[in-house]
């Protein structure tokens, strides 16, 4: 509900400081939606020997996206193509 409202606020909001108050809601809506993400992850891996091997696959996945991003637009604009093409032809 908050990371909702927040984003939605941020449209509308005209003032920076309601912008950074709007923020801090955002972050704590996100943050306790990781929090509760992290923990149900660790409920449901069902052997504890290998919940920290498990736990990294996960971080991974999470992070694998973020490192890849950038490497794959580095080539096409530094060619000069545009943001839409890129997007378009992937």
């Amino acid at each position: 509900m908050f990371i909702a409202l927040s984003l939605l606020s941020l449209a509308f909001f005209q003032n920076w400081l309601m912008v950074e108050i709007s923020a801090a809601f955002l972050g704590l809506g996100l943050g306790g939606y990781f929090a509760v993400d992290n923990a149900l992850a660790t409920q449901v891996i069902t052997s504890t020997s290998v919940r920290g091997k498990d736990m990294s696959v996960l971080n991974i996945a999470n992070a694998l996206p973020a490192v890849l991003a950038p490497a794959t637009m580095a080539s096409p604009l530094s060619l000069r193509v545009g943001l839409l093409e890129c997007f378009l032809h992937l």
